[in-house]
């Protein structure tokens, strides 16, 4: 589907994210929260469009590839603190 602008696919038990997801040129809003995702597809950060993602409640332990994206450092600015706050909250 070219033309799919949002996707919520939270709450799924998923464990990963398909490869072929960033052919979804259209999409702006990705919602895998909840879900038992821990990294992202390699290609991930050619989605150029996404501006928004959760990730919240996910077992995530690296941020998908910035790649070609600009807007990933704003849409991921909360996920970057979550992050932080819990590597520290490990140590």
């Amino acid at each position: 589907c070219k033309t799919l602008v949002k996707l919520d696919v939270s709450e799924n038990q998923l464990e990963d994210i398909p490869d072929n997801l960033v052919e979804l040129e259209s999409l702006r809003e990705l919602d895998v929260s909840q879900n038992m995702i821990k990294t992202f597809p390699p290609d991930m950060g050619k989605m150029v469009g996404l501006t928004k993602f959760v990730i919240s409640g996910c077992k995530v332990q690296a941020l998908p590839p910035e790649g070609n994206a600009r807007n990933w450092r704003i849409a991921l600015f909360s996920c970057l603190f979550f992050l932080c706050s819990w590597q520290h909250a490990r140590s």
